[in-house]
């Protein structure tokens, strides 16, 4: 991207994610909690783009959720894994998402098609 580019490209971390048996909206919710009070108190985190998204039509061999985390560079992804793997908050949270489900991990490279709108 050019230094004066609005739109440089972006790292984005997805995960595809199928759970361990029933999971309940309780569960959901605190899982989506524990998220929230882990990355809400990691600096390096706010202002991060985080997304799940759960599929409308599902196949036996679909995942249940989606997760995507857009990162402004490879650096940044970096930073960010190595802070939340070094902290003991990151590590409880992680053996949450094991407990809850099994996701399949990836890095995209990404760019905004459509410049934003001047206003």
């Amino acid at each position: 991207a050019e230094l004066n580019d609005p739109t440089p490209p972006a790292l984005i971390s997805a995960a595809s994610c199928n759970t361990h048996g029933p999971v309940t909206q309780g569960d959901v919710l605190d899982m989506r909690n524990h998220i929230n009070s882990v990355l809400g108190a990691m600096p390096s985190f706010k202002n991060v783009p985080m997304y799940s998204i759960v599929p409308l039509t599902t196949s036996a061999e679909s995942p249940d959720v989606f997760l995507f985390t857009v990162h402004e560079s490879a650096a940044g992804w970096a930073n960010r894994t190595s802070e939340l793997q070094a902290s003991p908050e990151g590590q409880s949270l992680r053996r949450h998402f094991d407990a809850m489900m099994e996701c399949h991990p990836s890095l995209w490279f990404g760019e905004q098609l459509i410049a934003p709108a001047e206003s």
